[in-house]
């Protein structure tokens, strides 16, 4: 009985020490033995080439010291990249790398704390030690983010082929392509499955360029084969490039063009110049400032109580009001406030769609419009108080600029009729409201060991759907073409006029066919295409709004420049499905990334000899080691031309240029390896 109390109290003091983050370290070193003592090339016993002492840290068992012996052939076997026949404990390597302290688990919980739910350094640390009793430094939290991505890209290519087999099971898969930046830096290409709604592949390019995307393009098509269908946006580049990667499939997918970029782009040419000249007249006669300044003022005169008299009571007030009228007592101040604030309120009157889907100064003027009648009204009206009457004529003064305005108005009008002709192409096409497909594809994701799901009886009502679309565009084509051909028709008018017509004679072929007759594990099934790349630009949202949460900045142009792309792939670990097939669970991670070592250590160790890969003990460097990460200001001092320069001169023994500027020029083609030193540091780093 006794004993039973000691192995208690033992095991008590264990616990506790775990939960303060020192481990297992005071009740001394575990001892390693490995089980593995038969030289794998000759069959000999192998014997103690070393003992050396180890620290891990992982999330399982926090902090274990150990002395692990390596055993090695005394015949001196060698591998064929030329490093001797070693053996070691196989749970320890399943544990943490080669060469590092910390374990997979522990990298799996900074990296999906990181890149999939976008906690900050110090959250994560913070987690790490109220959670696992675990301290490390933030540096460290950022070296094993690297890592986590690494792996994660290495298992995403590793298990491409289950992917693949997911794909052909669905029939196919829709390729959605866009490129997101953030002010012109750091350019992320993305390529995402439609129907899976997982990433494919992500690349950063110096620019949207055909040059940079197509080569992207084959490369999914020849990890997960030829897609059914590339959904890509307007842009010439873009369309281009999967124009041309098209052309190098044998099936030749279906090419489609984003509904909603085809209206943004039609609405942004029709209407801009109209909507620029109205933000100028707005801007230049400080509407929005002016009313500010008067709600402000009037606000402090009315006082805090007859503001939430007013809220209380307006209800009350107009119920008995039988004509539109101010209150001539103490809500009128507030109400006149009211309307002003109402006036500023008029992105309400928008769909949040942004431009040119809501046109937020034209909602303005007409805000503004309106509350000048209301106040002319008032004015003409009953008798108001010296106090209520100087509000609004305040109020008033700020708005008629805008209203009285020749010019103004010109521009609103000339707006609206371009507007109309906007709305009419908008209602064909309904990327807002209820659709009457009903088949959104994110809705009905299929499952790897499910039927697919398919249009069913909408299929029909698709289809018809379609076809009635098809014709009122063809309605109004020819109605545009007849407009055109009017001679009574403005020049403005006819210019919007022809740049629908161009886009509708672009674009027009790829607007159509999204129902598809594929062949599934399951039988021949038909399946709905999006009709937009709102998936992906979602993708892209999201993503930007976790940095912002995690940086805390608004502009991410630093961010995106440095994230790597395999960020993108991070987050599919949010897909249950994806993570079925990659690695059955988020626990089973660690051991995938182990996995994933090894392996590529073995293939090392089957290389051919190589000079200079022996890192001193007898083994090779090991294969997943983390990046060179610089300080910023080092990293940019070294890139200096005159750094290169300097360094290229000393390796030809060539005197650098002096003060009277006298130097010989060096050649970079002789004997130069690093000639392009920028480069070689970038690829270095």
């Amino acid at each position: 009985m006794r004993l039973f109390e000691l192995l208690q109290e033992n095991i008590q003091i264990i616990e506790n020490r775990i939960k303060n983050g020192r481990g297992l370290s005071p009740f001394g070193t575990i001892d390693i033995e490995t089980g593995v003592d038969i030289c794998t090339k000759c069959g000999t016993q192998m014997k103690v080439q070393k003992t050396k002492r180890r620290e891990i840290l992982t999330l399982r068992h926090n902090r274990i010291r150990m002395r692990e012996r390596v055993l090695h052939c005394p015949s001196k076997c060698k591998h064929s990249n030329g490093t001797l026949v070693t053996s070691r404990d196989a749970y320890v390597e399943s544990l943490a790398p080669r060469g590092s302290n910390y374990g997979y688990d522990l990298e799996v919980f900074v990296g999906t704390e990181r890149y999939v739910n976008y906690r900050q350094r110090e959250e994560i640390r913070g987690k790490l030690e109220k959670e696992h009793g675990i301290k490390i430094s933030a540096g460290e939290v950022s070296a094993l983010s690297q890592r986590f991505l690494t792996h994660v890209e290495a298992l995403h290519k590793k298990k491409s082929g289950e992917l693949r087999t997911a794909f052909t099971q669905d029939g196919g898969y829709p390729m959605h392509i866009d490129a997101t930046t953030e002010d012109g830096k750091g350019t992320l290409l993305v390529i995402y499955s439609g129907w899976r709604n997982w990433v494919l592949g992500a690349w950063k390019i110096p620019s949207e360029s055909a040059e940079a995307i197509t080569p992207h393009i084959i490369e999914a098509k020849n990890e997960y084969g030829e897609p059914l269908s590339i959904m890509r946006d307007l842009g010439k580049p873009i369309s281009r490039a999967v124009e041309d990667a098209a052309a190098q499939m044998d099936n030749r997918p279906k090419l489609r063009a984003c509904h909603f970029h085809f209206l943004r782009d039609v609405g942004k040419d029709i209407l801009g110049t109209h909507y620029d000249n109205l933000r100028k007249f707005i801007r230049q006669l400080s509407i929005r400032e002016k009313i500010r300044t008067i709600v402000r003022e009037t606000r402090k005169k009315a006082g805090p109580e007859n503001i939430s008299s007013l809220h209380s009571q307006f209800d009350s007030w107009l119920a008995g009001s039988t004509t539109p009228a101010l209150p001539n007592g103490p809500l009128g101040v507030p109400l006149v406030a009211s309307l002003g604030s109402w006036i500023l309120d008029y992105e309400h009157d928008g769909e949040h769609h942004g431009f040119p889907f809501d046109c937020s100064y034209h909602n303005l003027y007409l805000r503004c419009q309106t509350a000048y009648n209301a106040i002319n009204l008032f004015l003409r009206g009953q008798p108001l108080s010296n106090q209520v009457k100087k509000a609004l004529e305040q109020l008033k003064k700020a708005i008629s600029p805008l209203i009285e305005n020749k010019k103004v108005r010109k521009t609103v009008e000339n707006l609206e009729k371009c507007m109309k002709l906007f709305n009419n192409l908008r209602d064909i096409f309904r990327l807002e409201g209820k659709l009457p497909d009903d088949l959104n594809p994110n809705n009905s994701k299929p499952s790897p060991n499910g039927t697919p799901p398919s249009c069913g009886q909408n299929e029909t009502l698709f289809d018809k759907n379609e076809r009635i679309m098809q014709k009122k565009v063809a309605a109004l084509t020819v109605n545009l073409k007849k407009k055109y051909e009017n001679t009574r028709t403005s020049p403005d008018l006819k210019r919007a006029v022809k740049i629908i017509l161009d886009h509708l004679d672009k674009h027009g072929p790829f607007l159509w066919g999204h129902l598809l007759q594929v062949q599934t594990a399951h039988g021949i099934v038909t399946r709905l295409i999006d009709r937009t790349n709102n998936i992906l630009e979602c993708f892209f949202r999201k993503m930007k709004h976790g940095e912002r949460r995690r940086s805390g900045r608004k502009k991410l142009t630093k961010d995106f420049e440095n994230i790597p792309p395999a960020a993108a792939l991070a987050m599919n670990l949010t897909d249950p499905d994806y993570i079925k097939i990659v690695c059955g669970s988020l626990e089973n991670l660690p051991r995938c990334f182990s996995e994933i070592d090894q392996e590529k250590w073995h293939e090392s160790l089957n290389r051919e000899k190589r000079a200079d890969t022996n890192n001193g003990d007898g083994m090779a460097d090991p294969v997943f080691c983390d990046h060179v990460l610089l300080p910023r200001d080092v990293k940019s001092f070294v890139r200096r031309k005159t750094l290169s320069d300097w360094v290229l001169h000393a390796s030809e023994n060539i005197p650098f240029p002096s003060a009277n500027g006298s130097s010989e020029k060096v050649s970079h083609s002789d004997q130069l390896p690093f000639w392009d030193m920028e480069n070689f540091l970038c690829d270095t780093i």
